[in-house]
């Protein structure tokens, strides 16, 4: 992975990555991927496709199927955050199912930005 994608960030212990590969043609769209919480059952994911697939709807299949199989994998929690002002994001998380749990405040790069915390718990018996 690290030939493809560039090594790990040390920010990011424990991050699975995986490409995105669209059926059709084969071509390499983007990548997702998750970080199990330490010492919890919970798991966070993240995910990006180049910006000439934006918007077909391949982000929110992608991050269904690793819900999913997350849930099967055992995991309790699937949460995602992003910048309270990018709407796609958003609204691939809200498709996948996901709530929105908070909005908080941070620094980047000296400027003040604003966060959304999206999760989904586990259903009964483990699947959607």
């Amino acid at each position: 992975m690290q030939l493809f994608a560039g090594a790990r960030r040390s920010e990011l212990p424990g991050f699975s990555p995986f490409h995105l590969i669209r059926r059709h043609d084969g071509r390499l769209i983007g990548s997702i991927g998750f970080t199990p919480v330490p010492e919890t059952r919970w798991v966070t994911v993240g995910y990006g496709v180049s910006p000439a697939v934006e918007g077909q709807g391949y982000t929110t299949e992608a991050v269904v199927a690793l819900i999913d199989w997350l849930f099967a994998a055992g995991a309790e929690s699937v949460r995602a955050d992003t910048y309270a002002d990018h709407v796609a994001s958003r609204r691939v998380m809200e498709k996948a199912g996901m709530d929105l749990i908070e909005e908080t405040e941070g620094v980047e790069d000296g400027r003040p930005v604003r966060y959304v915390l999206y999760a989904i718990a586990r259903p009964p018996g483990g699947r959607r």
